[in-house]
């Protein structure tokens, strides 16, 4: 016998934006994998907080620092403080950010 709910109800954030689903397992109804498509870049964010949170809060901070990141808000996301908060969307937004494009002109 294979245990399968009835009715499942799920809840998230992502970028800042409340949704909820309801799951009623009806033939021909949309699934969980329907509704909760593969995480973009979900590995390099985990990997990134990962990284942080092994090195030591000094050398940490001067990383955050150097790349432009608000610390304090990245800090506070990585103590656990908080899913889908001002640090999260601003480790998601260095990961995905493309890379800066340079340019040169000549005048004369």
């Amino acid at each position: 016998m294979t245990a399968y709910p009835h009715l499942l109800l799920g809840g998230s954030t992502l970028n800042l934006q409340a949704k909820s689903n309801l799951y009623n397992g009806r033939p021909g109804t949309a699934c969980l994998a329907c509704f909760n498509p593969v995480e973009k870049d979900g590995e390099k964010i985990r990997a990134l907080e990962n990284r942080l949170r092994k090195m030591p809060a000094l050398e940490r901070g001067e990383f955050l620092t150097s790349h432009g990141l608000d610390a304090s808000s990245i800090e506070e996301y990585l103590s656990g403080a908080q899913c889908g908060g001002l640090g999260e969307a601003a480790l998601r937004d260095y990961v995905v950010r493309p890379p800066a494009e340079f340019s040169a002109a000549l005048y004369r």
